[in-house]
């Protein structure tokens, strides 16, 4: 299984704590499943896990056939560039929009995303295979279901928790 996660992260976000990054490493663990995190924003990358900006990620997709694309960002308008490829190509796809969805956020530039919804990203969340959320009360909180809603939590590191809270208090 082929899995590609496309999130807008910078090489500093992705190296240091970043769940994301964990979750494509420990996916990549398992026994025939081939993970990935894209990012536009990565310029210089040395990891083999993580596809930088200089990629032409609709080639990649069109090339790799990943089984599962996942999108950590919603309001990113690349999302809606590559969309329109992953249905033509049949390709599943899931939304993790990490509190985006939240009905406090959307207040957050109303007007704005109100427009956006009606004319792009409605049909993007609508036409999802699932929308991932990060806890039963983001899920709840949420303005927008599509029927096909799981919370899955994310991993923590205890270590990387500690080791942040000792440096903080430092």
């Amino acid at each position: 299984m082929k899995i590609l996660h496309i999130a807008d992260m910078t090489e500093f976000h992705i190296k240091i704590d970043s769940v994301i990054y964990r979750s494509v490493v420990e996916e990549n663990k398992i026994d025939g499943v081939s993970s990935f995190l894209y990012s536009s924003s990565v310029t210089d990358n040395k990891n083999e896990f993580i596809l930088g900006g200089d990629l032409n990620i609709k080639e990649f997709i069109k090339n790799e056939m990943p089984d599962l694309v996942i999108f950590h960002s919603l309001y990113k308008l690349n999302n809606l560039k590559i969309y329109p490829l992953l249905k033509s190509l049949n390709i599943k796809y899931a939304i993790r929009p990490h509190g985006s969805l939240s009905r406090a956020v959307f207040k957050k530039n109303l007007l704005k995303k109100t427009f956006f919804n009606l004319l792009f990203f409605n049909r993007f969340i609508k036409n999802a295979s699932g929308i991932i959320f990060l806890s039963k009360g983001e899920m709840k909180q949420s303005f927008f279901r599509n029927g096909k809603n799981i919370f899955l939590p994310n991993m923590i590191d205890i270590k990387i928790l500690e080791s942040n809270m000792e440096k903080k208090t430092e």
